[in-house]
């Protein structure tokens, strides 16, 4: 896939993933593990400002047939895989909803085995952290930790401690001098605070 933007986005790889589940993702050469489940079924991947290619790799739900969604439709499609029959796809490069591809007879049973059915990988969620810090007689922050995306399930965010940051909120866990927060399943946001050491003047 190419795409373009004007700034910091993201873009929807086909699918969905009970459909093709990525292995792994690569942005302009280099892995990708800003990914995440959208709510429609995708993968969803982070892209940069510019020009971003984004190379797929990962199984297919069947060896011999599947129908590939598009859940943002691509101005231009070209396809080329010669041991596949591929359904919907135009001589001007659009298509309707979906392609269907079909595995061609004549391929070897060696390919065919290549393909086969895989576990959905468990894409992490995106979260977002701001800082609120106030300086009085005492130095402290409130950080507000926010899920974006899918909330169905648990999960758990990692952030480094400022240097001599102390918490002081008393549910939240500190590991290898970082800050471990739980967001619970059906929860988008959690807050904690902090004291700061004042520099030295």
């Amino acid at each position: 896939m190419v795409v373009t933007s004007d700034g910091l986005s993201s873009v929807l790889i086909p699918g969905p993933l009970d459909v093709l589940s990525p292995a792994s993702v690569r942005v302009n050469g280099t892995p990708s593990f800003a990914l995440r489940r959208s709510t429609g079924g995708f993968c969803e991947v982070l892209t940069a400002a510019g020009r971003s290619v984004i190379e797929v790799e990962g199984a297919l739900d069947s060896a011999e047939s599947f129908s590939l969604q598009f859940a943002e439709r691509p101005l231009y499609t070209t396809v080329n895989a010669p041991t596949w029959i591929v359904e919907g796809l135009q001589p001007t490069g659009s298509f309707d909803d979906a392609l269907r591809f079909i595995r061609r007879e004549t391929a070897s049973s060696a390919g065919s085995t290549m393909l086969k059915q895989g576990t959905q990988r468990e894409l992490p969620a995106w979260a977002v952290v701001r800082r609120h810090v106030s300086i009085a007689e005492s130095t402290y922050a409130t950080t507000a930790v926010e899920r974006i995306g899918d909330t169905t399930q648990a999960t758990h965010v990692q952030i480094p401690l400022l240097e001599g940051e102390r918490i002081t909120s008393g549910n939240i866990k500190v590991e290898d001098h970082s800050v471990i927060v739980s967001i619970p399943a059906g929860t988008t946001k959690v807050d904690y605070t902090s004291e700061l050491p004042y520099g030295e003047s």
